[in-house]
């Protein structure tokens, strides 16, 4: 388990132990037992290493297909208001928005 990652972004190890440990996985636990947990197939995600975390954690989770369609409704329009409003660097302009 090492990290190979050589920018900013997200690799499996990031969010592992800067989300789904110490943030996610608290908050589904107050959920309660009921509670399934959905992913998409994002490298992070799909990891072998998260894949047996969840495993191990006790929480259920959704199957997410290859190439499957996205189940949010914002999905779609995403793109597009992205591309009309252009990049976003402050609160000031997401507020203007």
């Amino acid at each position: 388990m090492t990290r190979d990652g050589k920018g900013g972004g997200i690799d499996w190890i990031r969010y592992r132990f800067e989300i789904l440990e110490p943030r996610f996985m608290p908050f589904v636990r107050k959920l309660g037992p009921q509670f399934i947990a959905q992913e998409d197939n994002a490298t992070p995600h799909a990891s072998k290493w998260n894949r047996q975390y969840w495993e191990q954690s006790g929480i259920k989770t959704m199957s997410w297909p290859p190439n499957s369609p996205d189940f949010s409704a914002i999905e779609p329009p995403w793109k597009d208001i992205k591309w009309k409003q252009g990049p976003i660097y402050s609160k000031e302009k997401l507020a203007k928005i």
